[in-house]
């Protein structure tokens, strides 16, 4: 969402929130008089309650904490700013803003400059150029005009003095101290809008955590001076919104149809009218538009007639981006003049050359050699269509002795940066932010030479060895899970570690993207031996188990034990265990005689769960 447009929606998922840095200057520039006071936490208690937080789920320092927010400054100049938004005014006085020869110029001329990246981004994101840079443009007037007001003001006059939009700015400076903290930046100095937008592509500290990426190479996300990283950053948030590759944005309605489609019109932020519906009633077929897309019918007002226009589903992936149908109608029409400009001034065969080039060695061309993949859930990526198995059903992996991957061990480069992995893994704990990546990768040859399986309980890390075996906790909920490092990633800012589609389910990072979280090292086994076939008698005379499972849910547990029952392993128990508070029903095959080889066992499970078991000793 963007912080400038006052008609926010109540959803699940608050995305992001943006301004346009050059109405801000407008708008702050005709409030004559402004005060400004200082935070008394005497006065505003829920300071002190979001300090406790931060320090309860984030391990940010308390004293530090309020010493900042002592130092915040309500302004009335906010305030008054949020109450004259840029989406009240007419379409034809909004669009004169923002669509315009100068706004034009401008981006043809940011489209020269950046058009490595920007072509880069197209390859990768499948965003269009011009849509990239016309949303630069509106924003921050291609960089130039970020804003001048100190984010942590703007984000504590809101969250204190702005009642019906408090919950949500109070959610927003939670975010920005966890960012700055994240980021090593300082929460007094750091300037934005007058709603808490931030940097060249004018992301809101949630959105900033969750869509920010580094596509400079530098292994951070800086959209305060990267261009590369806001450029990538805009893409990446229009296509984890469902953008739709070559698909149309929007269309001029004939006047001789209008009449006939003024039913439809709607005022919504979602296509709501299947294409079908409106050839029924009147509006002439579009060669080569499914019938069956579902579009909007908006009516713009100019300033002595009324347009309507047609909006398909990437005009409402726009509207994502700032909640209202002028911004996206400004973007498209914005964009549709850079494009003209620009294929004036480039080749459209040197430009798709360039597209199809940075595609292939995206996707790992032969000359790039077997480059590890990176990130999660960008481009066509995301879950399965159906939701799989049910992850309580799923064990966590189980973690044995196994010699390290011929593969993915070596020092690699990717983007530009060298990463060397480490010789072991030996006391690794790190806290950070996790991603996950799920269908476009499923099947695909992981770093270590694995096939990479969406469904099991592995991840991707830059540097760890291949395999390592590590527990990851979601700092958010408290969850736990086991699991196998076998794949590298993930290659964008601040990410430490990548999940697999399972793993992020049982974690409960799916709907979120991200979570922040702590990964410990369960036990260096990276550079042992592999486990022998060996008889059970030489293991120390300790009884031995096979663990084939893990679950929360007794009766999950005992479905893996018929299971295995059936298929003629004898020994098959229930062992209830308490961890952590939380009751785990472990299935364990054994004791295991010296009659059975401890390789054989494995193998039998293994066939059948798909699994490895973990091996257990107990006196």
């Amino acid at each position: 969402m963007k912080t400038h447009h006052m008609f926010w929606s109540e959803v699940a998922s608050k995305t992001v929130c943006f301004c346009l840095s050059s109405l801000v200057v407008l708008l702050l520039s005709l409030v004559p008089g402004s005060t400004a006071r200082a935070v008394s936490l005497e006065k505003y208690p829920q300071l002190i309650e979001l300090a406790d937080r931060l320090v309860q789920e984030h391990d940010l320092d308390r004293t530090q904490l309020l010493e900042w927010f002592e130092q915040a400054q309500i302004k009335e100049k906010i305030i008054k700013a949020m109450n004259r938004p840029a989406e009240r005014l007419s379409w034809h006085r909004y669009r004169g803003l923002f669509v315009n020869e100068r706004s034009v110029g401008n981006g043809v001329k940011f489209a020269k400059r950046h058009r490595v990246l920007l072509d880069r981004a197209e390859a990768r994101f499948g965003i269009p150029i011009e849509v990239i840079v016309a949303i630069i443009g509106i924003e921050t007037r291609y960089g130039k005009v970020t804003g001048n007001l100190r984010v942590l003001d703007s984000l504590a006059t809101l969250a204190l003095e702005y009642p019906r939009r408090s919950k949500f700015f109070s959610s927003e400076l939670e975010h920005y101290m966890v960012l700055v903290r994240d980021n090593k930046l300082d929460p007094l100095v750091v300037k934005g809008s007058y709603a808490g937008a931030m940097g060249i592509s004018q992301f809101m500290p949630s959105s900033y955590r969750r869509y920010a990426i580094d596509f400079d190479g530098d292994d951070r996300s800086d959209l305060l001076n990267s261009v590369a990283d806001a450029i990538g950053s805009v893409a990446n948030y229009l296509a984890v919104h469902r953008w739709r590759k070559g698909e149309p944005i929007a269309l001029r309605i004939p006047v001789e149809q209008a009449v006939q489609l003024e039913p439809f019109v709607t005022r919504g932020l979602k296509p709501n009218t299947p294409l079908a519906t409106l050839v029924q009633a009147g509006m002439k077929p579009i060669p080569g538009v499914d019938l069956n897309w579902n579009v909007g019918v908006m009516q713009f007002d100019q300033e002595n007639e009324v347009e309507y226009r047609l909006g398909y589903h990437n005009f409402f992936v726009i509207t994502r981006y700032n909640r209202s149908q002028n911004y996206a109608m400004s973007a498209f029409e914005l964009a549709e003049q850079i494009a003209a400009r620009i294929k004036d001034k480039f080749s459209v065969v040197l430009r798709l050359s360039l597209v199809v080039m940075i595609a292939l060695c995206l996707t790992g061309c032969s000359f790039w050699g077997d480059k590890p993949r990176g990130g999660a859930y960008f481009e066509d990526d995301g879950p399965p269509a159906d939701a799989g198995p049910d992850p309580s059903s799923v064990p966590d992996a189980v973690p044995r002795i196994e010699p390290l991957s011929k593969t993915g061990n070596a020092p690699y480069r990717v983007y530009g940066v060298r990463y060397v992995p480490m010789k072991s893994a030996q006391g690794y704990q790190v806290k950070g932010t996790a991603s996950w990546y799920g269908r476009k990768f499923h099947g695909r040859r992981t770093s270590s030479g694995e096939t990479y399986d969406m469904y099991a309980m592995t991840a991707a890390h830059k540097t760890l060895p291949l395999p390592t075996y590590v527990q990851v906790k979601n700092l958010d909920n408290g969850v736990k899970v086991v699991l196998r490092v076998n794949d590298r990633g993930p290659f964008l800012g601040g990410r430490l570690i990548d999940l697999s589609y399972m793993a992020a389910r049982k974690l409960g990072v799916t709907t979120s993207g991200t979570a922040r979280v702590e990964v410990t090292a369960i036990k260096d086994h990276s550079a042992s031996a592999p486990v022998a076939n060996v008889s059970i008698t030489q293991r120390n005379n300790r009884l031995v188990y096979a663990q084939a499972g893990s679950f929360r849910l007794i009766g999950n547990a005992h479905t893996l034990r018929e299971r295995l029952t059936h298929q003629g392993i004898a020994r098959v128990s229930v062992s209830p265990t308490r961890i952590d508070n939380t009751l785990y029903y472990r299935v364990w095959v054994g004791p295991l005689g010296s009659d059975l080889k401890l390789g054989e066992i494995i193998d039998q499970i293994t066939r059948i769960t798909g699994v490895e078991p973990h091996i257990i000793e107990n006196n």
